[in-house]
């Protein structure tokens, strides 16, 4: 299965974090910014970008 790592991270904020979850604007900037290093350092660990990372995984779905 490939799947894309940006669908899932925008589903995580527009659907589950706010709408499901009704979080504060300020959540969201904490999570994105979270989310942006921690893509920074798997790249410079794996050197793979973030859009491959999940490529050839299975069970990886945004159902969660």
């Amino acid at each position: 299965m490939s799947s894309s790592l940006a669908p899932m991270l925008q589903y995580f904020f527009t659907e589950h974090l706010i709408s499901h979850k009704q979080v504060s604007p300020r959540t969201i900037v904490a999570y994105r910014d979270s989310f942006r290093l921690l893509l920074q350092f798997l790249k410079k660990g794996t050197g793979k970008k973030p859009a491959s990372l999940l490529r050839g995984r299975s069970g990886c779905t945004s159902d969660s």
